[in-house]
């Protein structure tokens, strides 16, 4: 009988275990807010201060839900998720929320419906960096944006690819040789978006191979150096 109830138990043990690595990881919403803290929970009675506290905490899968107000904060997203599960930076539905950017340095990580304004002298990564693979920029707003030299307000760099930047506004650029989006990857689509009221040059300027630029609007448009600016 020992004998029988040791197999039953080491079969039933094995069991448990591919079980346990076969799961799929409980995915979490958290939440953040400008009333918040960040030695909280994270839940929506008790939000964090901040996002990048949720980009330090967040695994494959997750969500975190960021209420109205602003947040004076670039966040910088080193942990990303899967496919399938994919980790979700979202503003609050309906409401605006007001960030100074994103460095985008992982694998299938969602940014939705952030508003980007009044940035001054941004460099050459724009204020969105789009730097890893199957990445998606989608509902966001970047208004009064300026540079000291030509840069995007959107940089997608030649890591990046299969990425998805969609229904976005970029308005109010100005800049010598100011981009609305730099596509350096391959096999990314930049769709139903509005790049206007710039003083610039490019409205997407492309590198890569395979990538599909579709249902875009462009207007009032003027660069001093060029009676031409262009998409290209």
């Amino acid at each position: 009988q020992n004998k029988i109830f040791a197999k039953v138990s080491l079969a039933l043990f094995f069991f448990l275990f591919i079980f346990a690595l076969s799961s799929p990881t409980l995915a979490t919403t958290y939440y953040v807010s400008t009333s918040g803290n960040d030695s909280n929970p994270g839940t929506m009675s008790s939000p964090w201060r901040t996002i990048k506290k949720a980009a330090n905490t967040m695994t494959a899968g997750d969500t975190v839900i960021v209420s109205a107000g602003t947040y004076a904060e670039r966040v910088s997203v080193n942990t990303g998720g899967a496919s399938g599960n994919v980790i979700t930076y979202a503003a609050q539905s309906g409401n605006t929320v007001k960030i100074n950017g994103f460095d985008l340095n992982t694998n299938y990580v969602v940014v939705d419906g952030f508003t980007i304004e009044n940035q001054s002298g941004v460099g050459w990564k724009g204020v969105i960096y789009v730097n890893a693979d199957y990445v998606v920029v989608r509902n966001c707003v970047m208004d009064n944006i300026s540079f000291s030299s030509g840069s995007p307000v959107i940089c997608a760099n030649t890591s990046a690819n299969y990425c998805t930047l969609d229904n976005l506004a970029i308005k109010n650029v100005t800049g010598d040789g100011a981009q609305g989006v730099q596509v350096l990857g391959s096999h990314n689509i930049v769709s139903n978006s509005e790049f206007y009221n710039f003083i610039g040059a490019d409205g997407i300027h492309l590198h890569g191979d395979h990538n599909s630029i579709s249902g875009n609007s462009f207007y009032n448009w003027f660069w001093p150096a060029d009676t031409h600016p262009h998409m290209d």
